[in-house]
């Protein structure tokens, strides 16, 4: 994904959600700043309740480079993680739902009435139905309908949302558990979802 990511290098800052892509527990987030003088000055604070802090190139106080003046330790879970599996492991999981995210979304859009709205840059992609004579809040009603169906048939949980008034399908492959026959069964009870949905619709 070296490409896709090819731009990173000339970020001042980058924010990671490792509950996500590394499979971490949730609220597992990340910032990354290129000069922490710059996000200290932003958020630095003193009040006369606070003991006298070291100076920073003595001491780094998180408080003083975020909203928070208390925190938990989350980047104990990272650091812990990839202690225990090691680098090659997450790197191996993460190439793996990326290959996966691109076949889901090679046989999502081969299904009959889907339209691809956003090809896969990482792990998602997004879609919705249509067939001809749609009007615009009958797709968004169908893709709702299957969203929900594909759901209600217990193999996958599959989501969607509204992106400029349009309602849209997403496939997101986020799990380490999700293997190539999940993505069997994702396409498996997706079609059998569109066969029962378009038909009554249509036929309105």
């Amino acid at each position: 994904m070296r490409d896709v990511l090819r731009g990173l290098p000339r970020a001042d800052s980058l924010t990671l959600d490792p509950h996500k892509g590394m499979f971490l527990p949730y609220g597992t987030g990340a910032l990354l700043v290129r000069d922490g003088a710059w996000l200290r000055a932003a958020h630095e604070a003193t009040a006369d309740y606070l003991p006298p802090m070291p100076h920073p190139s003595e001491f780094y106080d998180p408080s003083q480079h975020g909203p928070e003046l208390s925190r938990g330790f989350p980047g104990l879970r990272v650091w812990l993680s990839i202690k225990m599996f090691g680098a090659a492991a997450f790197r191996s999981a993460i190439a793996e739902t990326r290959a996966l995210t691109l076949a889901a979304a090679g046989r999502v859009a081969a299904l009959p009435h889907v339209i691809i709205d956003a090809p896969p840059e990482l792990s998602l992609f997004a879609f919705h139905l249509t067939w001809p004579g749609a009007s615009r809040d009958e797709e968004d009603r169908a893709t709702r309908a299957l969203m929900e169906e594909t759901t209600r048939r217990g193999r996958v949980m599959v989501t969607g949302a509204v992106a400029r008034g349009r309602y849209l399908g997403r496939v997101c492959v986020l799990s380490f558990r999700t293997h190539e026959d999940t993505i069997d069964q994702l396409v498996e009870d997706m079609a059998s979802s569109i066969r029962s949905i378009v038909p009554a619709l249509s036929n309105r």
